[in-house]
């Protein structure tokens, strides 16, 4: 299966970051969030800079209904980085800070950053993306936070 596969590949090159986020995404479509959330930190660890990994490990946090007063400030961290990583130039970056922001609390700054990247998505035509976030910014403007669970 895929996660055996990607376990196979981090024993031959024991830090493929990118094999370890892979693997995370398996866990994440199924439905195991704690075992993503500690393979993107395994990634993110290896790899500081990997992009997705910050993404992916940011979005977990933020949409948690349990224990996102643990580490928010992680979430923070790690989608400001990708943002900057990234140049504030890709919207599902910017999506992602923006609802770290709603789940901290701060939805001034989660509706500006949702605005952001709403604009992005529709230069670039991303019709689902752009539903989204005007989903979330509905959400924001009304002090909700988007969660998964």
């Amino acid at each position: 299966d895929a996660i055996e596969e990607f376990e196979q590949a981090m024993r031959y090159q024991s830090r493929y970051a990118e094999a370890c986020y892979n693997r995370g995404v398996v866990f994440f479509r199924q439905g195991d969030r704690a075992a993503a959330l500690a393979s993107y930190r395994q990634a993110i660890e290896w790899d500081p800079d990997l992009v997705m990994a910050l993404n992916g490990l940011a979005w977990i946090i933020a949409t948690d209904t349990k224990s996102i007063h643990n580490s928010i400030q992680e979430a923070v961290a790690a989608s400001q980085h990708a943002v900057e990583l990234t140049r504030s130039e890709q919207p599902i970056c910017l999506t992602t800070l923006a609802t770290v922001y709603a789940a901290d609390g701060q939805f001034e700054l989660a509706t500006n950053t949702a605005e952001q990247a709403l604009q992005i998505a529709r230069q670039m035509q991303a019709v689902e993306l752009t539903r989204q976030l005007e989903s979330h910014l509905d959400l924001y403007k009304r002090g909700i936070r988007v969660t998964e669970p």
